[in-house]
């Protein structure tokens, strides 16, 4: 019982300690550090002073804030076709199909990185890429970021993990087949 109390006052004592550090205190620490040579103690200083700079930087927004949408309890990944030449009926049918396979090779090889899965995160990220025949893939970049960057590597990940991607079929007579999809992970 006594050693719970005796720690508790200790982190008690420690907090209000490295609370109550004001930038004179910071600057004194940095420069017995380096007359010191102690660079564990700069670090830790650099990455307070780090911290009380992005705080002050924000700083709450004058406008109404907007409810967050209701989470919604499936995971969706949309492929989208973005080529713009005219097909006819049998062709679209055929293009459909094609990224049909190609949706479900991508949701089959959905990768969340350990990062990721700890911080918990969610988000939607949209990804683009080009897949040039027979199936290989070219310019795969990140056309909507989530704002997080563990669940944009990823989503790149993702695309960059499959190995096997559907072949484009010879009746659509296309070398190449811009997509872009969004991956939303929960």
């Amino acid at each position: 019982m006594k050693l719970i109390l005796s720690l508790i006052v200790s982190l008690a004592l420690h907090g209000l300690m490295i609370l109550s550090l004001d930038q004179s205190h910071l600057e004194f620490l940095n420069n017995f550090a380096q007359k010191n040579k102690l660079n564990a103690l700069k670090s830790r200083i650099y990455i307070q002073e780090v911290k009380t700079e992005i705080i002050e930087k924000t700083k709450p927004s004058s406008e109404k804030v907007s409810a967050l949408p209701k989470k919604q309890p499936r995971k969706k990944t949309i492929v989208d076709d973005q080529t713009n030449q005219s097909r006819s009926g049998g062709e679209d049918s055929q293009m459909a199909a094609f990224l049909g396979e190609v949706r479900e090779v991508i949701v089959k090889n959905k990768y969340k990185s350990r990062v990721a899965t700890r911080l918990q995160l969610d988000g939607v990220v949209e990804v683009e890429f080009t897949l040039k025949a027979p199936n290989k893939i070219v310019d795969l970049k990140i056309k909507n970021s989530s704002g997080k960057m563990p669940l944009d590597e990823s989503a790149l990940e993702t695309v960059r993990r499959v190995t096997n991607f559907p072949t484009i079929p010879n009746s659509l007579e296309l070398n190449e087949i811009p997509i872009s999809f969004k991956l939303k992970f929960e």
